[in-house]
């Protein structure tokens, strides 16, 4: 009897564990939007020939301009359909292209996502200022 057990027993813990285990994975901080010390979101999906963390770091190149050049109120981050895409701006520059590939990724419409990471954008910015360490984090 003890040597049934163990093979059943082996053969059930990997069952339970394995979905645990693939799905438990923690994204990098390269794909993720952090301002402040505060997450705004995280970006999993490559678009327009970039990779994630490309699309991350191109933020992180335009942030700096951002926070000196726009005033950073609510009304000023807004989402903009471009050819049928949500793309979310600060004043007249671009912070983030919500594609069908984010939306799929996180199980959801483009639309839906983009009011999403609006909402965090809008809750997260207007907190840096030019003076501060605002916290764009790499």
């Amino acid at each position: 009897m003890n040597q049934n057990f163990t093979p059943l027993a082996l053969l059930l813990g990997g069952l339970l564990f394995a979905p645990l285990t693939a799905t438990a994975q923690e994204v990098p901080l390269s794909q993720k939007i952090v301002v402040h010390s505060e997450m705004i979101h995280t970006v999993r999906a490559a678009a327009g020939g970039f990779t994630a963390a490309e699309r991350v770091e191109k933020f992180r190149d335009i942030f700096p301009t951002v926070i000196e050049k726009v005033p950073l109120t609510p009304s000023n981050i807004y989402i903009r359909n471009m050819a049928g895409t949500p793309v979310i701006f600060a004043g007249r520059y671009k912070l983030m292209t919500v594609t069908r590939a984010d939306a799929a990724v996180n199980n959801t419409t483009q639309e839906r996502l983009a009011q999403h990471w609006l909402r965090r954008y809008r809750q997260v910015l207007p907190k840096a200022r030019p003076d501060q360490n605002w916290g764009v984090k790499g």
